[in-house]
């Protein structure tokens, strides 16, 4: 599995319900739902429209909008979970490296 890049630590400390909250790891602003009267459909297409848009996360909603939307929201909500848990280990694992070789961490300790 890839690593993050070092030095990076600092700028993708996550956090929410899944460890998730500051999503600024691309440099941009993550995709926030338009709480207009846009349809869902509309919005998916904005979504699938926006360059910002990663193309991993595009290709997955390509391929979930071909699923039973049960099925596919059952799997988001286990893959979020895995991701919010590697990213837990490799924050973890940065941030023991630095306490051994003596560094601070850019933007203060993250083990709240």
């Amino acid at each position: 599995m890839a690593s993050l890049a070092p030095g990076s630590m600092g700028r993708r400390r996550y956090r929410s319900e899944y460890g998730l909250s500051d999503l600024k790891a691309q440099g941009h602003e993550m995709y926030i739902p338009n709480s207009s009267n846009q349809t869902i459909d509309e919005e998916i297409t904005c979504i699938l429209d926006d360059p910002t848009v990663s193309n991993w996360l595009k290709n997955a909603l390509r391929s979930a909008i071909n699923r039973d939307c049960v099925d596919a929201f059952h799997d988001s909500v286990l893959l979020t979970k895995l991701i919010a848990r590697r990213l837990k280990s490799v924050e973890e694992s940065a941030l023991a490296t630095m306490q051994r070789l003596d560094i601070e961490p850019p933007f203060g300790e993250s083990n709240e």
